[in-house]
């Protein structure tokens, strides 16, 4: 399982590297169309997100996201990565005010995510009687997360400044998840699987 996932995540970049390149090596027109963006909601998550959007016409434009997910504390321990690619058909608006120009772009299309982790839960307990000496013991257990999700959303960007965005997005989706743990009901947690709402807030800049 680590190797499919590490093998997706060199895919994806290359992926990613190539598109760049290609952007570079041509020469760029008056209207930017590549974007890059931090993705917050994701840092409340212990994930560390970013994302790559190219517009590739008026209308439509297409997003890869990698993410790598890192918590540590007395009781837990996570790590693993995250990989996204979305496809968005965009309507845009444009407005000048005071020779500045705004933008607002209204977006709707799929996307697919890939998440795993790796993660250890320790258990601590007390231990005592009339034998031996009071003691504190505590054990691990090891689990691993690997997810598939996709589905559809809908958001919105718009311009602060001529090249500063935020984008939001809000939607829906599915997820599979495979796990040598507990399945849970809890719709946020990591080994749910069924029907599942996403979202994202991000904030970036056009290059």
């Amino acid at each position: 399982m680590k190797t499919k996932f590490f093998l997706f995540i060199f895919i994806l970049t290359l992926n990613v590297q190539l598109l760049t390149f290609n952007c570079l090596g041509q020469e760029q027109p008056a209207q930017y169309k590549n974007e890059l963006r931090l993705d917050a909601i994701q840092l409340f998550k212990s994930t560390f997100m970013l994302t790559f959007e190219r517009t590739l016409n008026d209308k439509s434009s297409i997003q890869l996201s990698g993410g790598i997910i890192l918590k540590e504390n007395e009781s837990e321990q996570k790590r693993g990565g995250i990989v996204e690619v979305q496809y968005r058909l965009n309507r845009s608006f444009k407005k000048i005010i005071d020779s500045s120009t705004y933008s607002m772009v209204v977006y709707a299309g799929p996307f697919l995510r890939y998440r795993y982790i790796d993660a250890t839960s320790t258990s601590y307990f007390y231990y005592t009687n009339s034998l031996y000496e009071n003691n504190n013991y505590y054990y691990n257990k090891l689990y691993y997360f690997s997810t598939i999700s996709g589905g559809a959303l809908v958001g919105i960007k718009f311009s602060l400044f001529k090249y500063i965005f935020i984008d939001m997005s809000f939607g829906g989706g599915i997820k599979f998840t495979e796990t040598n743990g507990y399945k849970t009901s809890t719709i946020l947690d990591d080994a749910y699987t069924g029907v599942t709402p996403v979202g994202s807030l991000s904030f970036g800049f056009k290059f």
